[in-house]
C-alpha cells in the first residue's frame, strides 16, 4: 500500500458519502482557490501508535549479494480526519451542518467502509459534529465541521541490510569461592 492509493481511497469516500462531486472535495493546505459555492475540505491529523510496532525481514534476490535482506517496519497508527464542510445555504439539506453529519454518517455505509477497508483505513467513533455560523469575508453561511477517526497501517520503512559475514564478542564469567574474571573471545563465521 501506499499514500497515493490511500489518499485516493479516502476522495473517492468522502465525495461518495457528501453527494458532492470529486472536484468540490478537497485536500486543506493545497496551494489552489477553493471551489465556488458549497465545497468540503479534508485534511488527516496526528497519529498515536497502536500497539507495538513490528519488524519483518524478507529477501530479495534482485539485490546485489549481500544486500539481500530487506527489514521493514511496520505497525498500525489512529488518525483523526477532519470534514469541513461549507455551504452558503442555511436551514435546509444542503446547509453546513447537515452535509457535515451526513458525510459523518455516510463513511460508515458498508459500500464506503469496503472502499476504505481495502486500503487498511478503518473509521470508527464518529464523534461529534461542530458548527461556526457566518463565515463572512468568504461569503458562507457556515461551516459544519465533522472529525471521524481511523485505524490506518503504518508506512512500511525499508532498508536494505547485507547478510552478517560474522560475529564477535567476548564472555565475561566468574565462580568459585574466590573468584576471579574468566575472558574468553570467540568468533564466528
Amino acid at each position: 500500500m501506499d499514500w497515493d492509493t490511500t489518499r485516493n481511497a479516502i476522495h473517492e469516500a468522502i465525495t461518495k458519502a457528501s453527494g458532492l462531486p470529486a472536484e468540490k472535495i478537497l485536500w486543506a493546505w493545497q496551494n489552489i482557490d477553493a471551489p465556488a459555492l458549497d465545497y468540503i475540505s479534508i485534511a488527516l491529523g496526528s497519529t498515536i501508535t497502536i500497539g507495538q510496532d513490528f519488524i519483518q525481514t524478507s529477501t530479495d534476490a534482485d539485490r546485489p549479494n549481500g544486500q539481500e535482506i530487506a527489514l521493514s517496519v511496520e505497525g498500525v497508527r489512529e488518525v483523526s480526519l477532519e470534514i469541513h464542510c461549507f455551504s452558503t445555504s442555511t436551514a435546509d439539506k444542503n446547509d453546513a451542518l447537515a452535509r457535515a453529519e451526513r458525510t459523518r454518517t455516510g463513511l460508515l455505509l458498508p459500500s464506503v467502509r469496503f472502499l476504505l477497508n481495502k486500503v487498511g483505513v478503518s473509521p470508527f467513533d464518529q464523534g461529534s459534529v461542530k458548527y461556526l455560523p457566518e463565515i463572512a469575508n468568504a461569503g458562507f453561511r457556515g461551516r459544519g465541521i465533522a472529525t471521524v477517526r481511523c485505524y490506518m497501517p503504518a508506512p512500511t520503512v525499508v532498508e536494505y541490510a547485507g547478510y552478517i559475514a560474522h560475529v564477535t564478542g567476548t564472555i565475561t564469567s566468574t565462580g568459585g569461592a574466590n573468584p576471579s574474571p574468566d575472558i574468553r573471545t570467540f568468533e564466528a563465521p
